[in-house]
């Protein structure tokens, strides 16, 4: 997919993959870490039915998880042949609760089976020497990647999805309808409805963020309505995506 002069901040990159909101101190953190704005370019990579990236270029690389408030753990790594692996580390820093793994922009209307567990999500990171220069995630699509990251919903197919990761200590159960303001290219917004089904388990869990419905407007199709759920895994069908980031 080719992309040129799209100027994003791998904050914005985190913003956008995830369905939390509010946690100003983790992105301040991050920024830290992750200094400099970043170009998404061409040097995109991805699998096909299997975990390696053919034509990669940048040599090994570790993969490190992200999680809020600036935890990070090194989990894996990709050789100089595009071949990768990772595993889930055996606990995350849990600095925020379940109730706060919704993107909302109204009262949500949710049930919980118990209140203020603690919880985490992960991101995954590539990391070549000390810079970080790119991101790892596993999506119907390229363009779903993308399209998740942007955060303006284009492109947006019903039927799309990725998958990202949540760390529970306890068992819990979560129900949430809620809705978001979608801000357009063209100044508008668009209100989009989130529905939330986390049935977890204590430790971690995959969650598959699917696009359920959608609208075109000025011959652009957007996402109105997403669902979160708890999978069993990740299909070993699924393809990765490398979004390859640098310093402008």
């Amino acid at each position: 997919m080719k992309t040129k002069n799209v100027y994003i901040t791998v904050i914005t990159l985190i913003f956008m993959a995830l369905p939390i909101t509010g946690h100003a101190q983790f992105f301040k953190k991050l920024k830290k870490i992750l200094s400099g704005e970043k170009e998404v370019t061409q040097q995109d990579f991805s699998t096909k039915g299997e975990m390696t990236f053919g034509g990669w270029s940048y040599g090994d690389a570790s993969i490190v998880m992200v999680s809020p408030r600036g935890g990070r753990q090194v989990v894996g790594g990709i050789s100089a042949d595009g071949s990768f692996n990772y595993f889930l580390p055996f606990e995350a820093e849990t600095k925020i609760t379940v109730e706060d793994l919704t993107d909302c922009d109204n009262e949500a209307d949710s049930e919980v089976t118990k209140e203020n567990v603690p919880a985490s999500f992960g991101l995954l990171f590539v990391l070549k020497g000390n810079e970080y220069i790119g991101s790892l995630v596993p999506a119907s699509s390229m363009e779903k990647a993308l399209t998740f990251f942007d955060r303006t919903g284009k492109s947006s197919q019903v039927g799309d999805f990725h998958f990202l990761w949540i760390y529970a200590e306890e068992d819990v159960s979560l129900s949430s309808v809620c809705v978001k303001n979608l801000e357009l290219p063209n100044g508008d917004s668009l209100l989009v409805e989130n529905t939330y089904d986390y049935e977890l388990l204590a430790g971690w869990n995959v969650v598959k963020a699917s696009i359920t419905e959608n609208t075109e407007i000025e011959s652009e199709t957007y996402y109105t309505k997403r669902h979160f759920e708890v999978v069993e895994d990740i299909p070993d069908t699924i393809e990765w995506h490398f979004l390859f980031t640098r310093k402008k």
